[in-house]
């Protein structure tokens, strides 16, 4: 009886997930997603994972699902053609916005399941699965992505700044122009396949992620990076047209800036003299 209840309050979010209101603008009447009402059944299946250890997979299954559905932004429209690393640069900077309300709120109630969950998610081989979900110019700073499965993902132009990426399947995602700014991967972080042209890195210590190593010269990093192998500057594997020493914010801004404009003739500031 108990478990029969569970399913219908389960389909009873369900339902919950999918409603819309009319709204009346310009004398126009439409139909848009009622947030309040899908935010509500969100929090519904937070309580009936924190209750259910049996439906805790299968609801992370419907948030991911929901996720998938409602993350992509229709009027986020890729460069044309082969973009140029500038084009790249100019397109990912422009317009990138928060998760709808509903998509982050979905987000957080993943990011805070319990250590048991995630046990029991390690247990049965279980990852949340936001592959190839549209995450163009979306901001996920801070997001812990933990274990994610992010494959062939579309992330052009993401904020990705101080995520959690350990154990995270980015197998085939696309980051191009990418802000991956104090990110945290590790040995376990998938990126075969993955695309990261002009994708920027900072305060990122890559030592036991070999992976990254065949994405360095197509990516823009200063000396707060440490390569694959645990390498700094003065080694051989440093990319030619990263500066050798740290920069500052602005300072990062500008010259990556300026790599992107003319990556073949780009020459990185010299590092400042002792004492300076």
């Amino acid at each position: 009886v108990e478990q029969g209840h569970i399913t219908d309050r389960i389909n009873k979010a369900v339902e919950g997930l999918g409603a819309e209101k009319t709204v009346k603008r310009d004398g126009d009447e439409r139909t848009e997603p009622n947030l309040e009402v899908r935010i509500g059944a969100i929090y519904a299946l937070e309580r009936l994972s924190q209750d259910s250890e049996r439906d805790h997979i299968q609801i992370m299954e419907i948030l991911c699902a929901y996720i998938r559905q409602n993350a992509g932004r229709e009027d986020v429209a890729l460069p044309e053609g082969e973009a140029t690393p500038e084009e790249w640069r100019a397109w990912s900077n422009e317009g990138r916005e928060h998760p709808r309300l509903d998509v982050d709120v979905a987000l957080k109630v993943i990011e805070r399941r319990g250590a048991a969950r995630k046990q029991l998610e390690k247990e049965k081989g279980y990852r949340p699965g936001l592959e190839r979900a549209q995450l163009r110019k979306i901001i996920l700073s801070k997001r812990d992505l933990t274990g994610a499965d992010l494959r062939f993902a579309e992330l052009q132009g993401a904020d990705l700044g101080f995520a959690q990426l350990q154990r995270a399947n980015l197998r085939g995602a696309q980051l191009q122009g990418a802000h991956l700014w104090a990110a945290k991967f590790d040995e376990n972080t998938n990126l075969s396949e993955a695309t990261l042209r002009d994708a920027s890195l900072r305060f990122v210590n890559c030592t036991n992620i070999p992976q990254l190593t065949e994405h360095l010269e197509g990516m823009f990093g200063d000396t707060t990076v440490i390569l694959p192998g645990g390498h700094g500057p003065e080694h051989e594997d440093w990319p030619r047209h990263w500066p050798r020493s740290k920069l500052g914010f602005r300072q990062f801004e500008e010259e990556w800036k300026k790599w992107q404009a003319e990556p073949e003739g780009y020459v990185p500031p010299e590092p400042p003299e002792e004492g300076e």
